[in-house]
């Protein structure tokens, strides 16, 4: 049986349209007359949806099909005449079979707490290295050597920092660097170009631990022996390993006794920079999720028919077809043009608001696909503590997550299905409840 196609003029939203052509066609039993349909590329805003007919003749319209044109018309303005495939194949996207549209229902991502307690853990913050294993003991040295070579560097290519890990088995098989390096940025202690071929130490930084804590600094950033030494003259100098020993234990420098560090610039042998409420500070700074959204890298030229598209359902990626929607997609190459991959070309946040596709780190994209749907991060904060407690899987993306990781110069621990940060004013948690639209309960 012959296959045309009848073109209509729609205007609104692709997705809605098809979906709502499917759920008519099925609803009808019209699935054998009206199998497929294929929208204009880079459909959105006004564009061209064909419809896929089956009829004994060309252009002919079934007569199961004829009790349901005034509806279809409603959907969209129809177009005179008829098309075959070889006239609209450079206009259009691959087929889109009607009845998955029909069943198809939108993306939801789960909201629901974790049902465990955030705050019912052993701090692993006050465990001393003593009472550490030794292999952690030994991950602990391997960073803090990291760090000094780090230092002593000041900045390099990306494979000069995965060599180092490799060398000091940080990551033996070079598989986590990237791991690694984010992990160093958001305590501070170093940053990568934008476009991840370099890197270079951050500036020496004694930060404030908090309001409460006005005798107790963190540092971060450059360092070498010699510093660390110059410290010991004029303060006590406490390292505490960071949980499961992900990075270089926190340094905390507590000042001798009338001691204002303030003072003593002079007598340090590099630059140091002394600040009070870096997190607050640097939080304030920061721009609203929506202004990040906007700044973000694009990748250009991306042309979704030349990709096997997966989209992310909030467990995983499922294939999809691709229909201008917003959210969090894979794209793979189409199996023709190359050897099956082990992994997806991109991860990338389709903007369709923009018709743009958005770079930025893992938990970035995450966040952004979740607050498509609707919903805020949900987040629990404890005031007697000043600890805030964030879903595994609403990490923050990297830009904000150094605001709380700055806070104590402690990279969170796991307690179940939350991830906890510790020394969060409530300053800190309300600059980053405006910005992000956290839900914040238990305050």
């Amino acid at each position: 049986m012959p296959r045309w196609y009848k073109a209509y003029r729609c205007v609104g939203k692709p997705d809605a349209i098809v979906q709502d052509v499917g759920r008519l066609v099925e609803r009808n039993d019209l699935g054998q007359y009206l199998p497929v349909m294929r929208l204009e590329r880079k459909a959105r805003g006004e564009f061209y949806l064909f419809l896929g007919i089956e009829s004994d003749v060309e252009g002919n319209l079934p007569d199961k099909l004829q009790e349901i044109s005034a509806i279809l018309d409603l959907r969209g303005t129809p177009g005179e005449g008829y098309y075959t495939i070889d006239q609209i194949k450079t206009m259009v996207t691959s087929e889109l079979r009607v009845e998955d549209y029909a069943r198809r229902i939108k993306y939801l991502h789960a909201v629901a707490l974790p049902p465990d307690d955030p705050f019912a853990a052993i701090d692993l913050e006050q465990h001393e290295l003593s009472s550490m294993p030794t292999s952690q003991l030994l991950q602990s040295s391997r960073y803090t050597e990291l760090l000094l070579w780090l230092s002593a560097t000041g900045n390099g290519s990306w494979e000069s920092f995965r060599n180092a890990c490799r060398t000091l088995r940080i990551d033996p098989d070079g598989l986590y660097a990237k791991a690694v390096a984010r992990r160093l940025r958001l305590l501070g202690h170093m940053e990568t170009s934008s476009d991840g071929s370099r890197w270079s130490i951050a500036p020496t930084v004694l930060s404030q631990l908090g309001p409460s804590d006005e005798n107790t600094y963190i540092l971060s950033g450059a360092r070498d022996r010699q510093l660390l030494n110059t410290f010991r003259e004029i303060a006590t100098i406490k390292e505490i390993p960071q949980p499961y020993a992900q990075g270089p234990c926190t340094v905390l420098v507590y000042p001798n006794s009338g001691q204002d560090l303030s003072g003593e610039i002079d007598i340090f042998p590099s630059p140091v920079i002394i600040i009070n409420g870096v997190a607050e500070t640097y939080a304030n700074i920061l721009p609203s999720l929506v202004e990040w959204k906007n700044m973000l890298i694009a990748l250009p030229g991306v042309l979704p028919h030349n990709y096997q598209i997966r989209r992310y359902d909030g467990s995983s990626f499922v294939p999809t077809p691709f229909t201008g929607e917003a959210g969090l997609y894979e794209l793979w190459p189409l199996q023709h043009n190359t050897m099956a991959l082990s992994h997806a070309l991109y991860t990338l946040f389709y903007d369709a608001n923009t018709d743009r596709w958005l770079r930025a780190d893992w938990y970035g994209l995450h966040f952004l696909d979740l607050i498509e749907a609707g919903i805020s991060c949900p987040v629990q904060y404890n005031s007697t503590t000043q600890s805030l407690a964030i879903p595994t899987q609403w990490r923050l993306p990297e830009l904000y997550e150094r605001a709380v990781v700055l806070a104590s110069g402690r990279l969170p621990k796991f307690q179940g299905n939350w991830l906890v940060y510790t020394h969060i004013s409530m300053d800190l948690l309300e600059s980053l409840r405006t910005k992000l639209s956290l839900a914040v309960e238990g305050e």
